[in-house]
């Protein structure tokens, strides 16, 4: 059976000749082409694609909504992004919306085809530069766990950690200036 796939791009070139490196492929169909974001979503409804290649900047409308508009429904196609930067604000937003994935324009034409295969079958695919970057990205954000620099730590029912349910009050030199002292009856809760 064909994977069908419908190409979208703002570009004839660049839909011409994804669409020639596709159709040797004996298991995938171009079933139609797609110059924005609109007539991406009227060729689906005419063309019913497995995956659909979206490009991400496009006039009328971009792929980011077209994908969001694609993945809000029920049993349609798989969205990979094209795109020419590894990582910014609208391939972030892509996936958010419900890419299946993100390829990047100079990728090999091996590379393509075998993210469209992934994506047909259901899988994630994320071209090796858009990895790296998400990794260095999600790296250089806070932790999420870890209090933030200068903050006093709270176990999870928001009573003092270092106190060990010490009675007077935390015998250590770290409580917060001005929250409270050792002379306090009882730890803050």
């Amino acid at each position: 059976m064909s994977i069908r796939v419908l190409v979208v791009d703002d570009e004839e070139l660049v839909r011409t000749g994804l669409t020639m490196i596709l159709e040797v492929e004996p298991d995938l169909e171009v079933c139609g082409t797609a110059a924005d974001g609109a007539q991406a979503l009227a060729r689906v409804a005419e063309t019913d694609p497995d995956v659909v290649l979206m490009d991400v900047r496009m006039p009328v409308l971009d792929g980011i909504e077209a994908t969001r508009t694609l993945a809000g429904g029920d049993g349609g196609p798989a969205v990979l992004v094209l795109t020419t930067y590894f990582v910014d604000e609208a391939v972030a937003a892509a996936l958010r919306g419900g890419a299946s994935g993100v390829v990047l324009k100079d990728a090999a034409p091996v590379e393509l085809v075998a993210a469209i295969r992934a994506v047909a079958r259901g899988e994630a695919w994320l071209d090796p530069a858009v990895a790296r970057s998400l990794v260095e990205e999600f790296r250089s954000r806070p932790d999420p766990a870890q209090p933030a620099s200068g903050s006093w730590p709270l176990s999870p029912g928001g009573s003092w950690r270092c106190c060990g349910g010490w009675p007077r009050g935390c015998p250590t030199p770290r409580s917060p200036p001005g929250s409270w002292s050792p002379s306090t009856p009882s730890r803050p809760t």
